[in-house]
């Protein structure tokens, strides 16, 4: 029987208005319903009406207080933000969406992958526009069409039943907390397994609150419980009669009108419903709207409750036709085409995750609003429940963020520091901030630097990314002028290991006076003066710098590069062991490190010089000779050696270090050696020519000149040495 009434055309409105109509006198009007709580944020005014609800039969004890229209937020957009995420869920239809507050995080479990219903268990995090698989621990088993909230008194997620395949329905419950899963299930209170059941936080009175669903056996229900500290219990009435049974509605708190609405659904045979209820108090009732226009009948809808604009939206679902893509407000119990008014709708889809709230509460009682609701997922054509056509992109409901940039100062020179700024607004912040600056870098932050080092015009563009991962850019444009010109020099550029290097600058241009100058030699060594002098310890490339800055941070730059050679060595090649006269001998010098041309200065010690690295010489005479060597590289080291050579064999003339013969030179030996054996020649020659006269002339004078005696001189008369002998030898008598 309260099934039928439930049901019936004609019954239901007859039961509603005659329970109104029985309690009307006994509870005055102006009663305003559920706790009192405090905001942490701006939202849309709303002022609460005291009695019943326009068209509500009844007093309002039964019918929620009901708030003025408020008017669609301007600029409310639809925003795919799929395409910046480099990992998201898989594919999934009939997947569970909650916003966690503690973790500050919209939480998505389960659903139906493309092969596979349900899909292998999961969790995920979406938060700061990222999707973070979190899955870790014991978790729920499988499933999908669960029913999914956030519990705010017990500050925990909590998850009821749901489909695992063939047509099973769990009744299981699980709560979230502190990224675990706890199974908190207790058979004896549980209500019985079900799947597309509706489930919401009650905030009038502080529970959770589960509807309807579909059962094992392919019936639904009606029935309504309560969920709190751990434990189920029925709620379900017959007085006032509750919603038809029903799966795949949409059902939230509706904190602006403080009650929970609930639309939409199939029935047991099918039937697509769009009828609205409210929920407060533990009492159904029908909302009676203020305006004839309501969204057409469809199941399996995301339905949400938007805090920002303070109202209740669905979007899609299973029409009559197929899958919808339309978007409805609800407020004041009045329903509102936006479809036109929003931007950016998702493609038609049923079956989609959607939160039920973007609101919760603090344990103490202080509101907490996410700035977005979300949807994921969902299918474009009927299959339930299946996988089939699953997606997985990511849509996000909100007024989009706007962001300003700025740029100080807007006009500046080469090298001085721009400050950019970067202010955001609506959306849900906070907010991420990356920039490009206009010449190929990039920063982050609301409040960056850089520094251009080229003439021009530049545009930076900041790219602001709010928590719902929406973005939205804005530029700014910035002129280079040129900064102080620098002039500089560096002698030599090329050098050798431990040469001093000489570095000298001048500055003009850009605004005077010129704060500071420093050189950087490139071997993390630097300097501060117009002029200095700087010597590498190692040899390599380096590359270096100047930098002069004015008087308003302008900066003059100037780069250069100073190659440093390994000092100079060389190797020689030299005759050793003796050397015979007259004979070429190969003196070669090879050379390493330096910086080439090199010069070459060979002293042989016999008066002879060379000049090329290469080069052949013969001594003419014997003896040893001391033979030098100087080389020098391009920019001036030099480096000296001596070496021995020894000479032998037979020769003439004068040389510096020959061999002596009893204290002469060997050469002035031979000389005079020569000129004695040419005397003795002539002397003898001259004695017999003598000889020859005085046999020539002996008879014309022979009386008158005495004969020649010889004889020997007595040794006691005379010395007997040869020079005497001689004297008698030759005289007369």
């Amino acid at each position: 029987m309260l099934y039928y009434f439930a049901r019936g055309r004609t019954f239901r409105p007859f039961l509603l208005v005659a329970t109104c109509l029985l309690l009307a006198g006994s509870i005055g009007p102006g009663l305003a319903f559920g706790p009192p709580s405090a905001s942490t944020t701006t939202e849309r005014p709303h002022a609460a009406v005291s009695g019943a609800a326009p068209g509500c039969p009844g007093a309002a004890r039964l019918c929620p207080a009901v708030a003025p229209l408020a008017p669609l937020a301007p600029g409310d957009a639809w925003t795919n933000v799929s395409d910046d995420q480099k990992f998201s869920p898989a594919p999934l239809r009939g997947a569970n969406l909650v916003y966690d507050r503690p973790d500050n995080a919209v939480l998505l479990f389960g659903g139906c992958a493309v092969l596979a219903c349900p899909a292998p268990a999961a969790t995920w995090k979406f938060s700061g526009g990222i999707w973070t698989n979190v899955t870790s621990g014991p978790q729920p088993p499988a499933r999908a069409y669960a029913a999914m909230t956030f519990d705010s008194k017990d500050n925990e997620v909590v998850l009821f039943g749901g489909y695992t395949g063939l047509g099973h329905a769990l009744a299981d419950t699980w709560t979230y907390a502190g990224g675990n899963w706890t199974n908190v299930t207790n058979a004896s209170t549980s209500p019985p397994g079900r799947y597309a059941a509706s489930m919401a936080y009650d905030r009038g009175d502080s529970y959770v609150t589960l509807f309807g669903g579909h059962n094992a056996s392919g019936g639904v229900y009606n029935d309504t419980w309560r969920f709190t500290a751990g434990t189920w219990k029925n709620l379900t009435v017959t007085s006032p009669a509750p919603p038809p049974a029903r799966e795949g509605a949409g059902f939230a708190w509706d904190d602006a009108d403080s009650y929970a609405v609930l639309f939409g659904g199939d029935n047991a045979t099918g039937v697509l419903l769009n009828d609205t209820w409210s929920y407060i108090h533990g009492r159904w009732a029908v909302v009676n709207l203020t305006n004839p226009t309501t969204p057409p009948p469809r199941a399996s809808v995301a339905l949400s409750y938007y805090g920002q604009d303070n109202a209740v939206y669905v979007f899609g679902g299973r029409g009559a036709n197929g899958a919808l893509n339309d978007t409805w407000r609800y407020a004041a119990n009045r329903w509102t085409n936006v479809t036109t008014s929003v931007t950016g709708n998702p493609p038609a889809r049923e079956d989609a995750g959607a939160m039920e709230s973007s609101i919760t509460w603090t344990v103490t009682g202080v509101k907490v609003r996410l700035g977005f609701f979300l949807l994921y997922g969902g299918a474009p054509m009927y299959c339930d429940p299946c996988g089939a056509g699953a997606r997985n992109d990511s849509w996000v409901f909100e007024q989009p963020p706007l962001v300003t940039a700025s740029a100080l100062p807007p006009v500046g020179e080469i090298g001085q520091p721009i400050v950019f700024s970067a202010s955001g607004s609506s959306g849900s912040p906070p907010y991420l901030y990356s920039w490009a600056f206009g010449d190929g870098t990039v920063g982050a932050g609301a409040g960056p630097s850089t520094a251009y080092f080229a003439v021009g015009n530049f545009t930076a563009t900041v790219t602001m990314t709010d928590f719902a991962g929406v973005e939205a850019t804005a530029p700014t444009t910035v002129m280079i002028l040129p900064g102080p010109a620098v002039n500089f020099t560096v002698s030599p550029k090329v050098t050798d290991v431990g040469l001093p290097v000489a570095f000298n600058a001048t500055c003009s241009g850009g605004t005077p006076p010129y704060t500071s100058v420093r050189w950087a030699f490139g071997d993390t060594t630097s300097a501060t003066s117009w002029t200095a002098s700087h010597t590498y310890s190692s040899a390599g490339t380096f590359q270096g710098g100047i930098n002069v800055t004015d008087s308003i941070l302008g900066v003059g730059l100037g780069g250069f590069s100073v190659t440093v050679n390994p000092a100079l060595s060389f190797a020689v090649s030299v005759p050793t062991g003796t050397l015979p006269v007259q004979t070429g001998a190969l003196f070669v010098v090879s050379f390493t490190g330096g910086t080439s041309p090199y010069s070459v200065t060979w002293a042989f010690g016999d008066g002879a010089t060379a000049t090329t690295a290469t080069i052949t010489h013969a001594y003419t005479n014997a003896g040893r000779f001391t033979v030098g060597l100087t080389v020098r590289d391009a920019v001036g080291e030099a480096s000296t050696a001596n070496y021995t050579v020894i000479v032998t064999g037979t020769g003439g003339g004068p040389g510096s270090g020959a061999p002596t013969v009893l204290g002469l030179p060997w050469t002035w030996f031979t000389v005079a050696l020569v000129a004695a054996a040419a005397a003795i020649v002539a002397t003898l020659l001259l004695v017999r020519r003598r000889r020859r006269r005085r046999q020539q002339e002996g008879p014309i004078a022979a009386a008158a000149v005495g004969q020649e005696i010889w004889r020997r001189e007595s040794t006691e008369n005379r010395p007997d040495s040869r020079s005497s002998r001689r004297s008698v030898r030759f005289g007369r008598r």
